[in-house]
């Protein structure tokens, strides 16, 4: 009997660990909307332009580095999502930078005080009942779903929340109850709801909201990205300010022989989960690695001298794995690419305060062959 039931906690056990790994547990799907819908994210989950969607100039003033909606009742964009690859119920959280045209003349909806509509994304495509959606009003905002042909969620009726003709980041962020929405990194309204989001198989509808009567985005998007945690007040803050640089093509410079560190990016604690600051230091490394195709590095991971030596080294070497697969999802060759782990053994300084342990925890990478 006591052979049985540690045979059942072991199959239990198993369960739990492959489904960690298939579940990522901070960046999920990222759209740069650069003339197309692919997914540059770790699922790889494309989405596809429907109708009327076109290739248009970015806040950068790139051509062709952004999306154009018309709304004319055709264009929108189609995200799948199945029961094996689906999107959260809570701690998730999603931004996207629009600028908005003109808003979309609808029915009169009691719940916002206006006819002036702008859908921004919707879970469903089909049906009325969603999982949750997220669009502007002339009078605010709405982002709510609906269970048994009820709706909740967050109604802002105040007064516009955007202005048209302008470029702005628009981020929405939802634990197991607080709800915040976001423009320009900046708080515009925080409400308590319970998490009664129900989970679907809906695709997801970026420009396009169908339950009810149907309406249409009419302006641009770029840069959608979905974060299956609720980031936090001052890391909406800093993705703003990240993302108003146009650093997109900013690169390292190569002329040394000693290791570079890549500043800011960091792990989940004792994790090789990346946390949402890392990416625009990885895209600076990527687009490095992209003008430059005989460039060969090596990439090293470093902890503090705290824990056991063995799991420091093991850990390092999986982080600087981690950065190797994230290169090679953006289309960097595998083999241009080597890793290390040396765990605390080659420190910056003594490890004494936990500022120098907090600056010896770090992944650099150095040129093999340039």
């Amino acid at each position: 009997m006591k052979t049985c039931y540690f045979i059942v906690f072991f199959l239990l056990l198993f369960q739990l660990k492959t489904s960690a790994q298939r579940s990522p547990t901070d960046w999920m799907f990222s759209y740069s909307f650069d003339g197309h819908a692919k997914d540059e994210g770790p699922n790889g989950n494309h989405g596809i332009l429907v109708g009327d969607v076109s290739p248009a100039t970015d806040r950068f003033e790139q051509a062709g580095k952004a999306l154009f909606f018309n709304g004319n009742q055709s264009g929108y964009i189609r995200i799948p999502f199945n029961q094996s690859l689906n999107l959260p119920l809570t701690n998730f959280s999603f931004s996207i930078w629009i600028k908005l045209k003109e808003y979309y003349k609808t029915n009169y909806w009691d719940l916002v005080k206006t006819d002036q509509y702008a859908p921004i994304f919707c879970k469903a495509e089909n049906e009325q009942v969603f999982q949750y959606r997220l669009c502007l009003t002339s009078q605010g905002y709405v982002f709510d779903g609906v269970k048994n042909g009820y709706l909740y969620g967050s109604f802002y009726t105040q007064g516009p929340v955007v202005q048209r003709e302008e470029w702005q980041l628009l981020t929405v962020t939802y634990d197991t109850q607080l709800f915040r929405f976001y423009v320009n990194g900046e708080v515009k309204h925080t409400v308590d709801f319970l998490p009664n989001f129900v989970s679907d198989q809906n695709n997801l509808v970026i420009g396009r909201d169908v339950p009810g009567a149907v309406e249409y985005f009419n302006g641009y998007m770029d840069d959608f990205k979905i974060w299956t945690r609720a980031l936090s007040v001052r890391e909406v803050g800093e993705l703003y300010k990240v993302s108003t640089k146009s650093d997109v093509k900013e690169t390292f410079e190569l002329n040394t022989d000693e290791s570079i560190v890549l500043k800011n990016v960091l792990f989940v604690q004792s994790k090789t989960d990346l946390l949402a600051s890392s990416y625009p230091e990885l895209e600076k490394l990527v687009e490095t690695l992209k003008q430059h195709p005989a460039l060969r590095i090596q990439i090293a991971g470093h902890t503090d001298n705290q824990g056991e030596w063995g799991k420091n080294i093991e850990l390092s070497e999986n982080r600087a794995k981690k950065i190797k697969e994230y290169l090679v999802e953006k289309e960097i060759d595998a083999s241009r690419i080597t890793y290390i782990g040396y765990g605390s053994d080659k420190p910056l300084n003594g490890n004494k305060t936990e500022e120098e342990r907090k600056l010896n925890r770090r992944v650099e990478f150095r040129i093999i062959k340039n």
